[in-house]
């Protein structure tokens, strides 16, 4: 087994071919599944590949951890197929990696999910006949190892952009993502950025004060990568880019029904208003977000590569904003609410499915990864894949709580140390930093008691959870009552370690 440290490998087994699989149950999204996942693993070889010939232990040991987050990622599914023969994930443990195309594509859908969130919003506080702009800028293919310092100065670019006198008045907001490919130069690369923007309707007046020409987009974006790569000490020549300025593509969005039917001989452009967000939502927003989870079919353009160009563009994108959003888009997204996992929607989706008799009822099954690099089925319930989703939820919760919990115990030590000292700066600095924990400690437990999680380990352990736990800190305390909060603490922390993967 290549990563027999990584934990997520143990439901890896061997199946018969003869065993039920995912393409083989007809439905329509299987063989992807099946091809995302061989990606993932072919992923986490790279990296393995790489840890193998770092000399630091310390770094090979980490890339080593990484390749098996990956490799373990989606090993084991628990899995609904619908009516309509679409397989969608009820549960699985992810690795998150920016490179896997698998958890590409759910942060992908997350956000969607969040513009979804927000159009009643926009269209409140906006107007609803506001149109939507899809653009691509580009710059000069860098060299991979410059590669940071470009997607940085690009970055500042297009905030300069956005902030030109024809576009600042329309521009209502939107958000705009990194896409890199491999340059057609060797060791080069082809970064550019697409963007989605909320214009008022006035703009598209091309005889109007606000309305720009592709030529004048173009024009706009050189000066402003022009004027940020001074300010950066990077290079930049007008002679590099045809007719002295960088390529942009600009195109007004249509509506679904409008790209649907435009081979028809009585076609007519129809384009889509913020109004359209709430009905095609998924249309207009996937302009986008379609680019953060791409996949090449071309081998030779692919991304993901056992090369040396692969290794060093991992590197540079470390730390870099893939996706961001600006205007009233960041406002409102910054007021939605922390998700929350609710199984009653979840019932009530399946319930609905299974309530129309003309249809096949859902289906639940475990999906496990297997040596014939596809997922093998296994019968499942749904109160059974519900409870490995909640149970995965409260030990995410537990383990947060955790790292809380003794957090606040090293700064009720710091007030016990800094008050024997008598200095009661750091004394007051420390109750500050206290609170502020106390704070998250307080909305995090409040997620655990909605989990009903609370009450179980009260009913079993006869453990009261401390009220100084949540509450805040009050100065007049004496040392050995904050001894005692310590000590309680420590209590509450080991029965949250104790209860970790343990189903009451």
């Amino acid at each position: 087994m290549l990563y027999e440290n990584n934990k997520a490998l143990g439901d890896k087994v061997k199946h018969t071919r003869s065993a039920r699989t995912l393409e083989a149950d007809a439905t329509r999204n299987g063989k992807r599944l099946n091809e995302r996942k061989a990606r993932g693993i072919a992923l986490s070889k790279i990296f393995y590949a790489q840890a193998e010939k770092i000399e630091n232990e310390n770094l090979a040991l980490k890339m080593k951890k990484r390749a098996g987050r990956i490799y373990g990622c989606c090993s084991h599914r628990e899995i609904a197929i619908n009516s309509e023969r679409y397989a969608y994930t009820l549960h699985t443990h992810r690795c998150k990696d920016r490179n896997c195309v698998e958890c590409q594509r759910v942060r992908a859908f997350v956000l969607q999910e969040k513009i979804r969130a927000i159009t009643p919003s926009l269209i409140e506080r906006t107007d609803k006949s506001d149109g939507l702009i899809f653009g691509t800028l580009t710059i000069k293919n860098p060299h991979i190892n410059e590669l940071k310092d470009y997607l940085k100065l690009m970055s500042r670019a297009f905030a300069r952009l956005m902030t030109r006198k024809k576009l600042k008045g329309v521009v209502r907001g939107g958000f705009r993502c990194f896409e890199v490919t491999r340059g057609n130069i060797k060791d080069h690369c082809h970064p550019h950025i697409h963007f989605l923007l909320q214009i008022a309707r006035s703009y598209f007046n091309n005889k109007g004060l606000y309305y720009m020409r592709a030529e004048e987009w173009a024009e706009e974006w050189t000066k402003c990568l022009e004027a940020e790569a001074k300010k950066a000490g990077l290079p930049f020549d007008r002679a590099d880019y045809p007719n002295g300025r960088a390529f942009v593509k600009i195109l007004r969005v249509q509506t679904a029904e409008s790209v649907k039917n435009k081979n028809k001989k009585d076609y007519k452009k129809q384009y889509a208003t913020i109004e359209d967000l709430q009905t095609e939502g998924d249309h207009v927003v996937n302009y986008i977000l379609k680019y953060t989870a791409k996949e090449s079919e071309n081998s030779e353009k692919a991304l993901v590569k056992n090369d040396q160009w692969f290794i060093e563009y991992d590197k540079q994108i470390k730390g870099i904003r893939a996706i961001s959003f600006f205007g009233i888009y960041k406002d409102l997204i910054a007021e939605l609410p922390p998700f929350q996992y609710n199984e009653e929607d979840i019932r009530a989706q399946i319930e609905c499915e299974e309530a129309n008799e003309k249809r096949e009822k859902v289906r639940v099954y475990s999906a496990v990864w297997c040596d014939d690099h596809q997922y093998v089925l296994s019968d499942q319930t749904l109160d059974e894949a519900l409870n490995k989703k909640r149970l995965n939820i409260v030990n995410t919760i537990k383990r947060t709580l955790k790292v809380q919990i003794e957090n606040q115990n090293i700064s009720l030590n710091l007030i016990i140390n800094s008050m024997k000292n008598k200095d009661y700066k750091i004394t007051n600095d420390a109750i500050i930093e206290l609170n502020k924990i106390k704070a998250r400690t307080r909305k995090t437990f409040e997620r655990l008691e909605k989990t009903g999680e609370v009450k179980n380990l009260k009913d079993v352990y006869n453990y009261e959870f401390n009220a100084e736990l949540i509450n805040d800190f009050d100065h007049l305390f004496t040392e050995s009552e904050i001894k005692q909060m310590i000590q309680q603490n420590k209590k509450a922390f080991e029965i949250l370690d104790a209860t970790i993967n343990c189903p009451f």
